[in-house]
């Protein structure tokens, strides 16, 4: 664990001994609080190198667009999910990287329709894919489900809009998010695929 990582640990772990001592949370919740704090403190950080690469690639309307669309998206529809949190920082900033290329270099019309549209394929047919890190009760699925419904139309909506009004850098936001959330189902489907092959 790199430096700065374990120091950020350290204080998390101050931090939720303090609320057990002020009687805030239990005993009992100690993990829960630090994998939460944890979890809150990575999302936090991959937000903000987001933010930084879409102004240094001069793309911010585009990549605030793409979070925007991303973020309740990915929470609900799931997929693929890295085994540990440094894979999830690599391939986030790899992601992230690949995301700013296609902003700046981003395809036609033709081109952003087809993917957009099978990418709403794939998430309305499989969302939610739970993951091994997290898994759904049969009630949960129901609901996710309905969310990931309910946040896709919306933001095809916001495409559309924005696609009338001819401002390219929010339709290529939005719709760079949803096609990545549905890549993510796809490489998650595989693996589950492979996983049920092998046992």
């Amino acid at each position: 664990m790199p430096y700065l990582q374990r120091r950020y640990f350290m204080i998390l772990k101050c931090f939720v001994c303090k609320l057990i001592e002020y009687k805030i949370i239990s005993e009992d919740d100690r993990e829960l609080y630090l994998y939460g704090l944890q979890l809150g403190l990575v999302t936090i950080q991959n937000v903000l190198i987001t933010i930084i690469l879409g102004v240094l690639f001069q793309n911010l309307i585009s990549t605030i667009a793409f979070l925007i669309a991303y973020i309740p998206l990915r929470s609900y529809a799931g997929g693929y999910h890295a085994t540990s949190s440094k894979k999830c920082f690599i391939y986030s900033l790899g992601l992230i990287f690949l995301i700013e290329i296609y902003f700046t270099h981003s395809l036609g019309v033709r081109d952003t329709v087809l993917l957009l549209g099978g990418a709403i394929y794939i998430i309305y047919k499989y969302a939610p894919l739970q993951s091994e890190n997290k898994s759904l009760s049969y009630e949960e699925t129901i609901r996710y489900a309905d969310i990931v419904k309910k946040v896709l139309c919306l933001e095809v909506s916001v495409v559309i809009f924005f696609w009338i009004i001819n401002v390219w850098s929010v339709v290529c936001g939005v719709s760079a998010a949803i096609i990545v959330v549905s890549i993510l189902l796809i490489v998650g489907i595989i693996l589950k695929s492979v996983k049920n092959l092998d046992s």
